[in-house]
């Protein structure tokens, strides 16, 4: 990967892998939010950035763990086949839901 790569997503290795190369973050690339900003420290300012994506807030989430359940949601909403949802069927002695796979969308 370069240092001015643009925002890329793949799977590698059974991993989702989310890349930028550190140019198109810190402004060498003009960013569209920040054109008038000169940065003097791209180290310190990219362990700003990943400070801020890793910082949890009162219910645990982060940055990146709010954006991958937005996309999920957005993945589901948009019609992905991809995934099944367990609906009960009945429930345990214990009242504990006994579920059964169904397909979310029946197309």
């Amino acid at each position: 990967m370069k240092i001015d790569s643009p925002l890329s997503v793949t799977v590698i290795d059974g991993q989702l892998v989310i890349s930028i190369g550190i140019d198109r973050v810190n402004g060498h690339n003009e960013h569209p939010i920040f054109p008038h900003m000169h940065f003097d420290d791209q180290s310190e300012w990219i362990s700003n950035v990943i400070y801020e994506l890793e910082r949890d807030d009162e219910t645990g989430a982060t940055a990146i763990s709010s954006l991958l359940d937005n996309v999920m949601k957005a993945a589901i909403e948009n019609g992905s086949c991809g995934i099944t949802e367990n609906s009960p069927i009945g429930w345990t002695s214990d009242g504990e839901p006994t579920c059964e796979p169904n397909k979310i969308h029946s197309w």
